[in-house]
């Protein structure tokens, strides 16, 4: 099976990262940031501090949800099920369309030999064919159930992970704009690492 016709799980990854970015993009904004510190914001040296502690709050979350997808999916092996879910619709629309080629042969009746005619092996192949596309669609059927299942605990994680930042996020920013750019930017990594450990992303 060559491996381009394989694009679900590729494609998994495409919404994964497109959903991660949606919601950078949410905690990503200025004006938000301006709006929590506009004292702080209008000298150089805090607007500097600022950006700089959005981008490590950025940096980090995105590396740390990247991590964690590629660990749920090793665990899951999400990728090799999708690639044999690719194999199995694959195999089935070949032997779907071997079926409608032996269809079309059938009706030339007298070119089938007496002994064809009277074993019936058209018969039985094609009972074989049926029957194995039969378990093999139940098959595809199961998996998709499962993967749906699965996909949908992996949205229902993302929004929760999300829910934790922006909370995190808002907790944070609209402190006093005092603090210390130093010890901001320290006690917002030590905060998103203890929320890792008390509610690990399963």
């Amino acid at each position: 099976m060559s491996e381009h016709v394989r694009i679900r799980y590729l494609r998994l990854n495409q919404v994964c990262k497109k959903a991660l970015q949606q919601s950078v993009n949410k905690v990503h904004n200025w004006d938000k940031i301006v709006s929590c510190f506009p004292q702080y914001a209008t000298v150089d040296e805090g607007a500097t501090n600022l950006a700089n502690c959005q981008r490590q709050v950025v940096e980090f979350w995105m590396e740390l949800s990247k991590r964690e997808f590629e660990e749920i999916f090793k665990e899951r092996d999400i990728e090799n099920k999708l690639n044999e879910l690719d194999d199995l619709i694959s195999r089935a629309k070949t032997i779907q369309r071997s079926m409608c080629d032996e269809g079309s042969t059938r009706e030339c009746i007298d070119e089938l030999s007496p002994e064809q005619l009277i074993s019936g092996n058209m018969h039985d192949t094609r009972v074989n064919l049926m029957n194995q596309l039969d378990e093999r669609l139940d098959k595809m059927t199961n998996l998709n159930i499962q993967l749906e299942e699965q996909l949908q605990q992996l949205q229902a994680e993302l929004e929760l992970e999300t829910g934790d930042i922006h909370e995190l996020y808002d907790r944070h920013l609209g402190e006093d704009s005092s603090l210390q750019d130093e010890a901001l930017q320290q006690g917002l990594k030590n905060m998103l690492l203890d929320m890792r450990k008390e509610e690990p992303f399963d």
